[in-house]
């Protein structure tokens, strides 16, 4: 009776002892949009200055999906890479008002995150069942919806530039991971993401001969 017991307390914690090895690691995919575009910084910047302004009006109360603002995010993201990339003589973020920039970006955004909470309980259901025999193969998924939408003031081109772009990430909520930091992790993706097609488009209305490779597997900042 005691060696069935050892067996069942050692086939218990397997489970738990296995986690940190084999799923202590959220995953972030992209699974729609157009691929994150790989930037290179500039020999010589642009002759010109450049103003970005987030768009506070969000347009989220026309869908049932609760869309939350975050075009600052992604201003703000947005300024960071053309200042990396050394693409203009001046970039304007936030926007002084003396400041008279050349060209001038308004960006609106709205993101919006999905937990999959019925899966959630589903997953958790399963392995209590099982004793915590299936924990190390548990996942949960977060996916998340980024529309962003910019025009471009004081330049011919101003047709607005739209982008949806949507992320998944699958982690195991029994590997010290919660769904709020797995759709942190999968946000803060997401925004660079935007950041990096906008810059690029603003670029190449400037100076058209700009060129970036897209590499689909880059799911990272």
């Amino acid at each position: 009776m005691t060696r069935l017991a050892n067996i069942a307390v050692v086939l218990l914690a397997l489970p738990l002892i296995m986690l940190p090895a084999c799923s202590s690691q959220i995953k972030i995919t992209q699974v729609s949009g157009e691929p994150k575009p790989k930037l290179v910084a500039l020999q010589t910047p642009i002759d010109a200055s450049i103003g970005i302004i987030p768009r506070e009006e969000a347009e989220a109360g026309k869908t049932k999906r609760p869309y939350v603002n975050n075009a600052e995010e992604i201003c703000q993201a947005l300024a960071n890479k053309l200042r990396a990339l050394k693409a203009f003589d001046k970039v304007y973020y936030p926007v002084d008002p003396d400041a008279r920039p050349d060209t001038t970006v308004v960006v609106e955004a709205q993101y919006y995150v999905d937990p999959h909470l019925g899966e959630a309980k589903a997953t958790g259901f399963l392995v209590g069942l099982t004793f915590y025999l299936a924990a190390p193969a548990a996942h949960i998924r977060v996916t998340g919806d980024q529309k962003s939408r910019m025009t471009m003031t004081g330049r011919e081109e101003n047709q607005p530039r739209e982008m949806l772009v949507s992320y998944e990430v699958k982690f195991n909520p029994f590997a010290n991971v919660n769904t709020s930091q797995a759709g942190k992790a999968m946000g803060q993706n997401i925004v660079l993401h935007a950041a990096d097609a906008l810059a690029l488009e603003v670029i190449q209305a400037h100076k058209p001969d700009y060129r970036a490779r897209s590499d689909t597997n880059d799911s990272g900042p």
